[in-house]
């Protein structure tokens, strides 16, 4: 083993992780395929190089790592263990599941009246109002161009 280990080192955390975290987290649910392709990448990516002499060095070295642990739990909390490195996984499944489940709610109307809700009190709306769906790029009813 080499005796230039790789340190990283943090400050303390920001006021705002919290809100940083429920961010991250309304993206991967707002771009589960994308985040599902990224994860894929990642995943991909850290193979190959855990094939190479430095990547296998790195891996003994942060193998019992208790930073490497907790970032993975924060990981699986802000995705929901959601994503798959399966080539053939497009969507989670996770989503799939949670809109069946959805449709069976026999009281889906006040559930997600509950959702929208507390999606405007906390400014983490899906691009969602009075006028319908929204595209989330151009501000405009989807479907209506903005690209």
């Amino acid at each position: 083993m080499s005796s230039s280990a790789t340190r990283i080192v943090f400050g303390d955390a920001p006021d705002d992780l919290e809100r940083l975290l429920a961010e991250l987290q309304a993206l991967v649910v707002q771009y589960p395929i994308a985040t599902q392709a990224a994860f894929r990448a990642l995943v991909a990516e850290g193979r190959a190089f855990a094939r190479t002499p430095r990547g296998q060095e790195l891996a003994q070295s942060i193998a019992d790592s208790p930073l490497v642990r907790r970032g993975r739990m924060a990981w699986d909390v802000v995705t929901a263990r959601a994503f798959d490195d399966d080539p053939d996984v497009t969507i989670p499944t996770v989503f799939l599941d949670a809109l069946a489940k959805t449709a069976a709610v026999d009281a889906l109307e006040p559930l997600l009246s509950r959702l929208f809700e507390a999606a405007a009190d906390t400014g983490s709306g899906a691009g969602v109002d009075d006028a319908g769906p929204r595209d989330a790029d151009a501000g405009m009813p989807a479907g209506a161009g903005g690209r």
